[in-house]
């Protein structure tokens, strides 16, 4: 069972993350049933992890999943946060995207709030970005490409493929630094309100992917109340594979806390 109780020194110990991801099911890119997440980077440096970089034919041909997950999102997720030289989106090749309908042609990002964000200093730290002038989008319009600015480290939108569709991502970090795009230290109450997805995601994982790396100064695991986790299965370096978590392992202890509102957590996805 997840739980938390005061244990261990504090130094810069593992911390679990969460942040909100808007998956949608689909049909995946050989033909089997799936889900597809997408997600902001940089055009020249792919993220780890099973991210593609998409053309404008992917645009096209993952339309109605993007179009979906867009809208229902509000935008699409930063994969993590980097720093542009020319902020016209591009995709794969260089070209950039182009979008019928749209008050530009091709496109830039925006902040949920509609604000341009155009190479802002310290990089792209936002949860959520959309394309500028374009709130929403439609399974009409359509996906394009033309040779338009200057390539230098521009953001471009990538897709994941999953084998189903979930509505939060897990992921390791140092539990005194928050890391930025969205992510948000896990309290014992949020390991039990999302106890379901979770367990489905560390075993299908075979573990907890580490959102970037860092160093620790204690190893025992923290939430976000501050308190050492009793459940502190990890994936090691060893060639065995990690211990499978059961449904039982998130079953709520009595001394749980509340599970916090939903404005202290990542909404779900509906």
């Amino acid at each position: 069972m997840f739980g938390a109780k005061s244990g261990f020194a504090t130094g810069h110990n593992p911390g679990i993350f969460m942040r909100q991801l808007t998956s949608v099911a689909t049909t995946l890119t050989d033909g089997a049933a799936g889900a597809l997440v997408f997600g902001m980077f940089d055009l020249t440096k792919a993220p780890a992890g099973g991210w593609q970089l998409m053309t404008s034919a992917d645009f096209e041909a993952h339309k109605e999943a993007f179009v979906e997950a867009y809208n229902a999102n509000g935008g699409f997720s930063l994969v993590k946060s980097f720093q542009s030289g020319n902020c016209c989106i591009a995709v794969k090749g260089g070209n950039k995207l182009t979008i019928s309908g749209s008050s530009y042609g091709y496109q830039f990002p925006a902040s949920t709030a509609g604000g341009i964000r155009c190479n802002p200093t310290g990089g792209y730290s936002d949860a959520v970005y959309q394309f500028y002038r374009m709130p929403t989008l439609t399974k009409d319009q359509t996906f394009g490409e033309k040779s338009a600015c200057s390539t230098d480290h521009n953001p471009a939108v990538y897709m994941l493929q999953k084998a189903a569709a979930t509505s939060v991502e897990f992921g390791l970090f140092d539990a005194q630094t928050v890391p930025a795009a969205g992510w948000q230290l896990m309290s014992a109450a949020d390991m039990t309100a999302y106890k379901s997805e979770f367990v489905n995601t560390y075993n299908s994982n075979g573990g907890i992917n580490v959102i970037k790396p860092f160093q620790s100064g204690n190893s025992a695991w923290r939430c976000a109340t501050g308190s050492s986790s009793p459940s502190r299965a990890r994936r090691t370096a060893t060639s065995s594979p990690p211990p499978r978590l059961g449904a039982s392992a998130a079953t709520r202890p009595a001394d749980t806390p509340t599970p916090p509102t939903a404005s202290t957590r990542p909404r779900r996805s509906r």
